[in-house]
């Protein structure tokens, strides 16, 4: 997520989607350097694996054999905040910008569906494993 740092920065939880790319949250300089030159990259799964070992970080893939999706259209965030006052917003960033979310039933929608898509990826366990076997065959 490449969005405004300062709600990132207050988010007391962040739930993010990603399909093509790594999650801006897990991407390294070079991944992101690469990626900007379009060039493939290496995608930093040691990193990945690194971030998903920390307490407070889960890391599920949705593999393709899991089908179709709910979230096929994109990737999107959801930033949820400490106080009560402060309402969870949903992230969408394209090449055309980005767009902030804030209507209930919008941040609703989408956590229906990142609710869907926990539980049709693999067991952070068991993405660990995939990640790790991936790593190995590149």
């Amino acid at each position: 997520m490449a969005g405004d740092v300062g709600l990132e920065a207050e988010a007391s939880l962040i739930r993010e989607y990603a399909a093509e790319l790594v999650p801006g949250l897990l991407q390294t300089e070079d991944y992101y350097r690469e990626f900007l030159s379009t060039a493939p990259a290496d995608p930093g799964t040691a990193r990945i694996l690194e971030l998903g070992a920390l307490q407070g970080v889960t890391v599920q893939v949705l593999p393709f054999t899991a089908g179709a999706h709910p979230a096929m259209e994109g990737p999107f965030s959801i930033l949820g905040f400490p106080e009560p006052v402060d309402p969870d917003v949903v992230y969408l960033e394209n090449q055309a910008g980005s767009v902030y979310l804030e209507d209930a039933d919008e941040i609703d929608r989408y956590a229906q569906v990142i609710t869907h898509l926990i539980a049709r990826a693999l067991s952070p366990d068991d993405s660990a494993s995939l990640i790790r076997n991936v790593a190995a065959s590149l």
